[in-house]
């Protein structure tokens, strides 16, 4: 682990001090197709804890050669809609930032989680993510969803991955007809597996809850309605399927 750990910290001091030695004026635009991945460390600065939670699961698969995590499939007019989607998450580790919070995170996420990459260049591409807790109609409903615009970040060598990014949460709840506040969860996540031709396997999730932007959300009190800030957790599911689905499904379609 500690070797692990180091050389993230090499790796970042050294394209720190690369940057540092050339003018604004001799950058250039990025070019996708030879930039180098950008590096775990430096996004993750404040999030040291969710790498180390990662990497107790030797879920940090370096390189600048990732599969890719999408295809695109024009039959049907489905063009772009194959993302890979599973339920029964198995939480592997909860790190509490404060153990005299309530609010427990659960042992097996029962609901979908559902992950659609988009225009992957290399190692960097957009994603819609989509979870549905309770899906029953337009009265009662709780669903979770978030889009990264060209902010995911993929390192790794084929067919392994890690892909790390932070994410807006919106919070779709309405319950018989009652509509809830959206607290806006802040996330930082690491997504690691290995891609086959079928599916994700061995796909490992890590979330850390950096904030909330909407704390006056009828009476949502972090720790207690919710995780708290600063709360990590790990889940893992043994395959999941590349599935067809779309950002704005609703109503159980």
């Amino acid at each position: 682990m500690i070797s692990r750990i180091l050389k993230i910290a090499s790796f970042s001091f050294l394209i720190f001090m690369a940057l540092s030695c050339q003018k604004e004026d001799s950058i250039e635009p990025l070019d996708y197709s030879v930039q180098v991945i950008p590096d775990i460390a430096t996004i993750f600065k404040d999030h040291y804890d969710l790498i180390t939670a990662m990497n107790d699961f030797d879920q940090l698969h370096f390189g600048d050669n990732p599969p890719k995590l999408y295809t695109i499939d024009t039959t049907d007019g489905r063009k772009d809609t194959l993302g890979f989607c599973n339920s029964h998450l198995e939480l592997k580790k909860y790190i509490k930032s404060d153990p005299t919070t309530a609010f427990p995170a659960p042992t097996i996420i029962f609901y979908t989680y559902q992950f659609l990459i988009k225009e992957q260049h290399k190692g960097i591409s957009s994603m819609h993510f989509r979870s549905p807790k309770l899906d029953e109609g337009p009265e009662n409903h709780f669903i979770e969803t978030a889009t990264c615009h060209d902010s995911v970040f993929i390192m790794g060598e084929k067919p392994y991955f890690t892909a790390y990014y932070f994410q807006d949460i919106q919070t779709d709840k309405v319950i018989y007809g009652n509509i809830f506040p959206d607290p806006k969860p802040k996330q930082a996540v690491i997504l690691s597996g290995k891609v086959t031709e079928e599916g994700i396997e061995d796909f490992y999730i890590g979330i850390k809850i950096s904030g909330y932007a909407n704390l006056a959300a009828g009476g949502f009190t972090p720790g207690f309605s919710g995780l708290n800030i600063g709360d990590i957790e790990v889940y893992y599911k043994d395959f999941m399927p590349f599935t067809y689905w779309t950002p704005d499904q609703t109503n159980n379609d």
